[in-house]
């Protein structure tokens, strides 16, 4: 049994030479392709790479080009060349735009703070560009802020990404009964005909620009709260889209000016004939922008402060609590520049931080690397001499500590001497003989012992009646002063470079995709939040290979990724399996988005647990957990 679609996807990296572009990074993934940041000639570009084999991804990349040749606009992605992709063979569709040197709208609302009117700007522009995509019988079908992007030069916005476009002259490429697009910003009339047909697999919702004028209110109303309208988190949300009115913006955030409320209510009407067009809104955004009242030109939101700033919990923190607090009273939105928090003083019992990143061991470290004097020898027989007299003194000494406690039965108290317990920084050596609880101690890498013995067995998590998983019992700790002698030994060997068991270290920290938490936040998952994953045959052990790999998300949607989607990335072997997943592959429509996913087990820990007898190549793991959406990889 083996994960899904183990071997990688042949794609260009950065640095690659594409028809004369040379790629310079990944600037992010919409509709069914990747982006990327090109160069040529001293100018930038925007390519797009859509794989020509694929379901139907080859159609794809034909209706985005159709749409861009179409559609001429200051307010849409300009088109400016096309060509298949290596000259022999080709595998990709390569579509060349201009680059937009700017912010995506989510990002530029966040750190900006605008006003009423500055949103008001950005809302006409998109506006305009529905305005002609709907006059030439186009429409974009995935309007929301990550394909929203504000020119930095001008403040201008540019509508991105028509890969799920649609055109009159097109033909249908989607099935089901729900349109591609992002869940969220799907429109009432959609929703009711994916209820309605969602058992007939012939059935189809035909998009109407009046789809297109909803989600535009979906980024309004996001833009004036800093919320939606209908936050959709599980199965059954999507109804109250049908039947709910949403709060007025101004009832929400009271900066928001009556007459934009309004507007705003108006675009998410639930009959999409009382919806306006978008040449009627845009005049009537043109008629708001002459509005010239203060609470026009005041920030939507709070900004933040030393003393609003809020962070996300640390290891031990009370998380009922926090929820309690959080959800019983509604907080103002806040946006802005954070600012910079002091960090506060470490206090006894906890580790202090090491400075700018190094090891708490580094002066060791130096201590060791500094060069010898002349003449003293720093390899060979010294070495061993010295390994040889320590280790005969240890095990002379363990000899006699086992006599003894022959000669002495009952006696188990620590022996003065041979073997101290060593306090955490900032703590008082032992005067009870109470070890610091586990977790206190920051073990230095130097000397740290593996996780359990080869002998050992794997910890195996277990559900309780309740559903609430049970942490494996931990490792009998070794008994006697023999067994803190031996620990000793254990350790000098490793300071004197003894050969023994190879622990690999835990893969270094590394970013999360360009994106993807900007998509999983417009995707209504936030960080922190989790969902079940499973590699496919059932809960059992099966063996995996580093590199690329693809888990299915199981058991319910995750925020807006449907039950069943598919979530590729990498398997990292360290002290434990890893697992990065940075893309997923929607259910029922293929699109793949950018994600910044970590594998959990089922007990929540981070990595796999690896067992007994796994090889530096492969490793025996348990084929479900959970995935958990984080800000980076640690």
């Amino acid at each position: 049994m083996t994960p899904y679609d183990t071997s990688p996807p042949p794609e260009p990296v950065p640095g690659d030479d594409v028809g004369g572009y040379r790629l310079k990074g990944l600037a992010g993934q919409g509709g069914f392709g990747k982006v990327y940041l090109a160069e040529r000639g001293g100018h930038r570009y925007a390519l797009k790479l859509l794989p020509l084999a694929g379901a139907g991804l080859g159609a794809w990349g034909e209706r985005e080009l159709l749409m861009l040749t179409k559609v001429r606009h200051p307010n849409v992605v300009r088109l400016l060349g096309h060509w298949q992709w290596p000259d022999r063979a080709p595998r990709f569709l390569v579509i060349i735009m201009e680059y937009v040197d700017g912010q995506r709208l989510d990002v530029w609302a966040a750190t900006e703070n605008p006003s009423a009117h500055a949103v008001l700007r950005r809302v006409l522009g998109v506006a305009r560009a529905l305005r002609a995509l709907h006059q030439h019988r186009a429409l974009h079908r995935d309007v929301k802020e990550a394909n929203i992007l504000v020119r930095g030069t001008d403040g201008e916005v540019v509508l991105v990404d028509l890969g799920v476009g649609s055109h009159e002259d097109m033909s249908r490429v989607t099935g089901g009964s729900l349109p591609p697009g992002t869940r969220a910003y799907l429109s009432p009339e959609a929703w009711r005909f994916h209820l309605e047909h969602r058992e007939q697999p012939d059935a189809h919702y035909r998009s109407t620009p009046a789809d297109d004028i909803y989600a535009l209110g979906v980024v309004l109303y996001w833009l004036l709260t800093d919320r939606r309208p209908f936050p959709l988190r599980v199965a059954g949300d999507e109804a109250a889209v049908i039947t709910q009115r949403p709060e007025p913006p101004r009832v929400r955030n009271g900066r928001v000016p009556e007459e934009l409320s309004t507007l705003c209510l108006r675009m998410l009407e639930k009959q999409p004939g009382l919806r306006p067009a978008a040449a009627p809104l845009v005049l009537c955004v043109e008629e708001l922008l002459t509005r010239d009242g203060p609470d026009w030109y005041v920030p939507l939101c709070e900004a933040f402060d030393a003393h609003n700033l809020t962070t996300r919990p640390g290891p031990g923190a009370d998380e009922e609590a926090l929820w309690f607090n959080e959800v019983r009273e509604e907080l103002p939105p806040r946006r802005g520049q954070r600012p910079w928090l002091e960090p506060s003083p470490w206090s006894p019992g906890t580790a202090p931080p090491a400075p700018n990143g190094e090891a708490r061991l580094q002066p060791l470290g130096r201590e060791l690397a500094r060069p010898h004097p002349a003449g003293f020898p720093t390899a060979g027989r010294t070495a061993w001499r010295w390994t040889w007299v320590v280790m005969m003194v240890v095990l002379g000494a363990a000899f006699l500590l086992t006599n003894r406690e022959a000669l002495t039965p009952g006696v188990n108290g620590p022996t003065p001497g041979l073997a101290r317990k060593v306090a955490p920084d900032g703590q008082p050596l032992e005067s009870s003989g109470a070890a610091a609880p586990p977790g206190a101690v920051h073990t230095p890498a130097a000397i740290a012992l593996p996780a359990r013995t080869p002998k050992e067995p794997a910890p195996v998590t277990t559900q309780n009646h309740a559903g609430a998983p049970q942490p494996p019992a931990p490792p009998a700790p070794a008994r006697g002063n023999t067994g803190r002698v031996l620990k000793a030994a254990a350790a000098a060997c490793t300071l004197l470079g003894c050969p023994g068991p190879q622990v690999r270290a835990t893969p270094s920290p590394e970013p999360c995709p360009p994106g993807a938490v900007e998509t999983m936040a417009a995707l209504g998952i936030d960080v922190g939040d989790k969902e079940a994953w499973s590699f496919g045959g059932g809960n059992r052990y099966l063996t995996v290979r580093e590199g690329w790999t693809s888990v299915r998300i199981v058991g319910r949607d995750f925020g807006d990724i449907p039950n069943g989607s598919v979530a590729s990335g990498r398997l990292l072997f360290g002290d434990r399996v890893y697992g990065r997943l940075t893309q997923v592959k929607m259910e029922g429509t293929g699109r793949t988005v950018p994600v910044c996913f970590e594998l959990l087990t089922s007990g929540s820990e981070r990595g796999l647990g690896m067992e007994p007898g796994d090889s530096p190549d492969t490793a025996r793991v348990f084929s479900v957990g959970f995935l958990r959406a984080v800000s980076h990889f640690e």
